[in-house]
């Protein structure tokens, strides 16, 4: 094929992950659409990831290999100089896309194309609009917080002056740098709801719970240290400063928001970990620990000593704005009772997740223990963490005893299941499955008044904890 017709290149790297690889590949060659590629970055991989994608016969598949180890961004970035597509789509080896939604993105890429955008982020990140402009598409580029799912013109990451230092090991977060580039040439993000992009849900037992078990630690010992990222952040701001994007009321818009961003969050409970030794685990990333308001101003006030004490080479102008920017968050703090990411369950989810983690390492079968019930076919209520826990260990023990999931904010979530509004009629299960950690009991009560009565509930902690 004509290389100058792919509209579309998937850039994934990968090392020694033969089983995700092949099945990621699988999963994207589901498509029929001739109008994208995919490229796999491999680096010096010691298992069978070559031998397995020689297997796939396909002409849009572009396989390059390195002869040495090179590193993990180092490849990220080998990815995407090898897409031939008008845009690159990054892809981490280990999550998951859907390959039937790839009519949906490609149609989104050509309107793209017309509208003269460079950067597209696939999912709703936490806006409401499609196009931000100018200061906001610098801010809402912070809003993602996975390198998959990024999408960027090729004419305009090839312009990027030396690419390949943003993606050396001493970055903490190249992609960032990467989309900062992008907007300085063209200040707008344009923000897709394909479905492509699913998250890979991490159901390796012994990372997770060696991650949970970890108790002693320093900066070294937590990969994303929010110090960095804090740090990253404010070279940014800087970078875009001196290229005279931003006016100075445009400046102050950064601090001032109220920074509903993921950063300053995970910033300030990054710092809590740091500060009193919290258990820390995640998909890149510090734990989002639910935290009471309280605990999260006391510590949100501890990390401006922190930057005071610990950056001394930080410029005045530097500290002031940081400490500038943890009191907004402060503020807002104060005067939301959702904080997000932050606002607090305590720890009721992590709890419900080890037990499930717990179960499964005792060589439980959540599919076997429904059969028990004389159950075939469940919902599940509720698709965020636990939810989505739930259905991967289900999936990896029966494919067809999950049906569908319900969630209020079934547009903003994406998946291979389907997913549908409480509101919406639904096809009959045997069970559904409650996720929700609050208020189970009174959910379970509504929902019988309003569905068949032979239909069974059940909270997932209940399922759970009663299993043998």
């Amino acid at each position: 094929m004509d290389l100058d017709k792919y509209k579309l290149s998937f850039c994934i790297s990968t090392y020694n992950n033969s089983d995700a690889i092949e099945c990621l590949v699988n999963q994207l060659l589901e498509s029929n659409n001739k109008e994208f590629q995919v490229v796999i970055s491999d680096d010096c991989s010691q298992d069978d990831t070559l031998n397995r994608l020689k297997r796939i016969d396909d002409e849009r598949i572009k396989i390059v290999k390195h002869s040495k180890n090179i590193g993990a961004k180092k490849n990220w970035c080998e990815s995407l100089k090898a897409g031939d597509g008008e845009y690159l789509y990054l892809v981490m080896g280990r999550d998951k896309l859907n390959g039937k939604k790839i009519d949906t993105l490609i149609k989104q890429l050509d309107l793209a194309l017309k509208d003269n955008i460079s950067l597209l982020m696939d999912r709703k990140c936490f806006g409401d609009k499609e196009d931000y402009c100018g200061v906001e598409a610098f801010i809402y580029s912070l809003r993602q917080e996975h390198p998959t799912g990024l999408i960027i013109r090729k004419e305009d990451f090839i312009k990027i002056n030396n690419v390949e230092e943003m993606f050396s090991s001493s970055m903490a977060y190249p992609e960032i740098y990467v989309k900062n580039e992008i907007l300085c040439m063209n200040p707008i993000v344009r923000v897709v709801n394909t479905g492509v992009f699913n998250y890979q849900v991490n159901v390796n037992l012994s990372t997770v719970v060696s991650n949970f078990e970890r108790t002693n630690r320093t900066e070294d010992d937590i990969f994303w240290a929010p110090k960095r990222r804090m740090e990253e952040f404010f070279e940014i701001i800087q970078t875009v400063m001196d290229k005279r994007i931003l006016t100075k009321e445009d400046f102050e818009l950064f601090y001032y928001n109220k920074l509903e961003t993921v950063f300053l969050p995970e910033i300030s409970l990054g710092f809590k970990a740091l500060i009193e030794d919290y258990e820390c685990t995640s998909h890149y990333a510090i734990k989002k620990r639910y935290v009471s308001k309280e605990e999260l101003i006391e510590t949100t006030e501890k990390s401006k000593e922190m930057i005071k004490n610990r950056w001394p080479q930080m410029p005045d102008n530097i500290v002031r704005q940081s400490i500038a920017l943890i009191d907004s968050y402060i503020d807002m703090i104060k005067t939301k009772d959702n904080l997000g990411y932050t606002y607090y369950k305590k720890d009721s989810i992590s709890r419900v997740l080890l037990k499930m983690i717990e179960k499964k390492s005792q060589g439980n079968n959540f599919a076997l223990e429904l059969k028990r019930y004389g159950v075939q076919n469940i919902a599940i209520y509720g698709f965020a963490e636990v939810g989505k826990a739930l259905y991967s260990i289900l999936k990896n023990e029966d494919e067809s005893i999950v049906k569908y999931a319900i969630d209020k904010n079934c547009l903003d979530i994406y998946s291979e299941l389907d997913i549908y509004s409480p509101n919406q009629k639904l096809e009959k299960v045997d069970m559904v499955i409650l996720s929700l950690i609050d208020n189970s009991e009174l959910v379970i009560n509504k929902l019988k008044k309003k569905y068949d009565s032979s239909i069974k509930f059940i909270s997932v902690e209940d399922f759970v904890y009663k299993m043998n």
